[in-house]
């Protein structure tokens, strides 16, 4: 296979890279809406993750035969990326876009990571105080039961 057979194939790489973290970006905006939601679709955002980490297995499929195929043809980019500069700026165009889509789901990660924090401590907080209820219920209940309420007095008056 030749050189320019190579780089063809690393550009359909890359393209296929690009729309997969365009499809992240959907899903990290399709996270958000679900934990803006006033009640968290857990099944939703679990499919959701689910979409992403094979998105993410793909990706790094693509990434290793990049790689791969990168290995191949350095040596002759090295000595003359000339007759290769169209397919060299066709990459870069890629990864640029590429890097930008990357900046933007780490931003959207972050952000959803903590929107779930926060959403995951008020309903550990809330759960504390229903606990905390019940606890108290229980106690008064049990002291109450506990009083005695025979007259300690008795009036001998008749």
């Amino acid at each position: 296979m030749s050189e320019k057979n190579y780089l063809d194939i690393m550009i359909d790489s890359l393209s296929q890279k690009k729309d997969l973290l365009e499809k992240i970006v959907e899903l990290n905006e399709k996270q958000k809406a679900i934990i803006d939601a006033k009640e968290v679709d857990s099944d939703s955002l679990d499919k959701t993750l689910r979409e992403k980490d094979a998105l993410i297995d793909r990706i790094n499929t693509l990434d290793s035969g990049f790689e791969a195929l990168f290995a191949r043809v350095r040596e002759v980019l090295d000595v003359d990326r000339k007759p290769y500069s169209k397919e060299i700026e066709t990459m870069k165009s890629y990864i640029r876009d590429i890097t930008d889509l990357t900046v933007k789901i780490q931003a959207g990660e972050l952000r959803n990571k903590h929107k779930i924090e926060n959403y995951f401590a008020e309903q550990k907080k809330s759960i504390v105080n229903a606990k905390k209820a019940g606890n108290m219920a229980s106690r008064y209940y049990d002291s109450m039961n506990r009083l005695d309420y025979s007259p300690q007095f008795m009036d001998k008056k008749n």
